[in-house]
């Protein structure tokens, strides 16, 4: 049970304007209140970020899904939503590499790529298996370098890179009658052994699930948000059963940065709050409802917030992508981000064809599609910083 609840959140891991907005030290704290009804608005995409479309080159051996896994200055890593071992390995314009299968029952072998991290200093993937609570790392030509073990005892929600030396995970608990819970803690461990090097205590009450369990049921969750993202030089630190959360430098500095009200710790049905992606202008930040009905399959409504640093405002937002004429919404799902990209997206091959063929596409996107027949990879979509 325990391992199975790891690998399903592994995977798939809604007044006015105007907010109040204090100074702790000087720095900038957001106060949300997530029951509240902020106006609506609406935001293209390209209005806030640079938007990137990386063709992924078709082959005999690259046919894929486009689970995006891991990406840098020059290479990219994806493989398929199934467990079937397989990654591929691109550069950044999308010309097919390498396709890598080290799955087996070795010692030089995991069982599930469950996270991948790029270190392209080292030259090095580092693969997660955690079915067998290990990290297998090899070189971006697929040869075994180093393996090594993480602690049995602690259950991990997101693997991410710290700096070159390190990686900083989030950890979780298991409660078999109410599932995954917080844990005060953030792990940094070495890249080289996994040794650890610093533990972050994030303060908070209670601990929250955001698991629904219903016994002889079923169990259910939300979409998967990232606990941890960096931005800029820095992180974002995010435990659903704390109020607060932070931003946290690379030389260990924390400092608060929102804040949201009421307390989760007070409410009966609760609401979590998530950020999604900051830009220099707005910051987005996710509401979710733990609410699942197991008839319709069906729950967990969320909101997007927007919140306008200039004028200091908080607002209900739905992002469009600007390529579509129909200005449907975006999925802005946390994902992992970097220095570079606030969030990705994979554009499916046939959603592509359909909305070309009905005259839906336009500028650089419509352009693309032309040169992509049914049988391409999907399209990668990188939402950019602005320089």
């Amino acid at each position: 049970m325990k391992k199975l609840l790891v690998i399903l959140i592994t995977i798939l891991l809604g007044v006015t304007g105007c907010e109040e907005r204090k100074q702790i030290d000087g720095n900038e704290l957001i106060v949300v209140d997530v029951t509240a009804r902020y106006p609506k608005k609406e935001v293209a995409l390209q209005d806030i970020l640079d938007v990137e479309y990386i063709p992924l080159e078709t082959n005999d051996e690259f046919i894929h899904q486009g689970y995006l896994r891991a990406i840098g200055k020059n290479t990219i890593v994806v493989r398929n939503w199934s467990r079937d071992g397989d990654l591929f390995i691109y550069d950044r314009n999308g010309k097919a590499l390498k396709k890598i299968n080290r799955r087996g029952g070795s010692n030089e072998e995991y069982t599930s790529a469950t996270e991948i991290i790029l270190n392209e200093e080292n030259n090095e993937l580092l693969v997660c298996d955690a079915l067998e609570n290990k990290i297998m790392v090899y070189d971006l030509e697929g040869n075994f370098k180093r393996r090594f073990s993480l602690d049995p005892e602690i259950d991990y929600h997101g693997i991410f890179s710290f700096d070159r030396d390190h990686l900083i995970i989030n950890e979780i608990t298991f409660d078999y009658e109410y599932g995954a819970k917080d844990t005060p803690s953030f792990l940094i461990l070495s890249k080289q052994d996994g040794s650890l090097t610093r533990t972050i205590n994030i303060p908070f009450h209670e601990k929250k699930s955001f698991l629904i369990i219903v016994p002889e049921v079923g169990v259910s969750f939300p979409r998967t948000y990232n606990p941890v993202f960096s931005y800029r030089n820095g992180f974002i630190l995010t435990k659903q059963s704390s109020d607060t959360i932070y931003m946290y430098s690379t030389d260990h500095q924390m400092t608060p940065w929102v804040v949201r009200t009421p307390s989760i710790q007070s409410m009966e049905q609760e609401i979590f709050l998530f950020p999604t992606f900051l830009t220099d202008e707005y910051y987005f930040l996710t509401k979710v409802e733990k609410v699942w009905d197991f008839n319709l399959r069906k729950g967990f409504p969320n909101t997007h917030v927007m919140y306008d640093r200039q004028k200091n405002a908080l607002n209900e937002c739905v992002i469009y992508n600007d390529d579509f004429k129909d200005k449907k919404p975006l999925d802005i799902t946390c994902r992992f981000m970097n220095e570079e990209i606030a969030f990705w997206q994979i554009l499916q091959i046939d959603e592509l064809m359909e909305a070309y063929e009905e005259g839906k596409l336009k500028g650089r996107l419509k352009e693309l599609v032309s040169t992509l027949d049914e049988d391409s990879n999907p399209v990668l979509l990188l939402a950019k910083y602005r320089k």
